[in-house]
């Protein structure tokens, strides 16, 4: 008998992540940003550099400029409570 262990790498592309984290929930949404702003810490910039990296980016369009105004906007509506 042959066995044989085969190992996959495949990384999702920016539309397959982008499209899951749009099929989840607000609380997975909520888990979500949790975790990144967890996982921030181990960066080597803080996370107001990279912020102002992505606000830079010439692959940002209109609308996801929008998105992350409306984002911040309701973060901070939130905190004000």
């Amino acid at each position: 008998m042959i066995f044989r262990t085969i190992d996959i790498d495949i990384t999702p592309t920016i539309v397959e992540f982008a499209e899951h984290f749009c099929e989840m929930d607000a609380d997975e949404q909520a888990d979500f940003f949790s975790t990144v702003a967890e996982l921030s810490h181990t960066w080597k910039a803080p996370v107001e550099l990279q912020l102002n990296n992505i606000s830079a980016s010439l692959s940002l369009s209109i609308d996801g400029r929008r998105l992350m105004e409306k984002i911040g906007v309701y973060a901070e509506m939130e905190e004000t409570k």
